[in-house]
């Protein structure tokens, strides 16, 4: 009698979970592609014309295509748009360059996704404005300490200012004359 007790217990247990999950899901947001698209390009015309641009704001939830819900989480900080998806989603980032452009590179982390218990492991993908210069971007992953991760580059230049900056950083100093 105890025994069908405790898998009466665990059945009951395992579906109170996925309740549980699927009430945390359904408060998600869901947007369509044409909300999302329409919101990046208000994120990046001000790249083009040179006004102000949104200081920070965050986007979270799904986007309903065809295959299935798409979970991402897009931020916008000054100048940068980073990006993240679960990384078993990363075929889907075409979506997003073809609205964005190329990006300045990806990375991968753990993430922790409103309605999953374990982490998942997470595709980071930034954009830079393209009127930062190189060493601002470079302080900008030095300062959010992206710099720790394995970074895969597509913009070549960034990926050779960042591996030498150090390096000739260090040959400029000992040029100082010191007093």
């Amino acid at each position: 009698m105890s025994k069908l007790n405790d898998e009466i217990q665990e059945s009951l247990l395992e579906q109170f979970k996925e309740q549980v999950q699927q009430t945390l899901y359904n408060l998600q947001t869901l947007y369509e592609v044409s909300d999302i698209k329409q919101y990046i390009t208000r994120l990046i015309n001000p790249w083009f014309l040179g006004d102000e641009e949104i200081e920070h704001d965050v986007q979270t939830g799904y986007i309903t295509l065809p295959s299935g819900p798409l979970y991402f989480q897009l931020e916008t900080d000054r100048g940068i748009v980073q990006l993240q998806l679960q990384y078993e989603d990363r075929d889907h980032l075409s979506l997003f360059e073809n609205w964005l452009g190329e990006c300045s590179f990806t990375f991968k982390t753990d993430t922790n996704i409103p309605y999953i218990s374990e982490p998942q492991i997470g595709l980071n993908v930034l954009w830079f404005n393209p009127t930062m210069s190189y060493r601002q971007q470079y302080e900008y992953m030095n300062t959010k300490n992206i710099l720790s991760h394995q970074l895969n580059y597509s913009d070549s230049k960034l990926e050779w200012y960042v591996k030498n900056y150090d390096k000739h950083l260090r040959l400029a100093l000992n040029r100082i004359p010191v007093n």
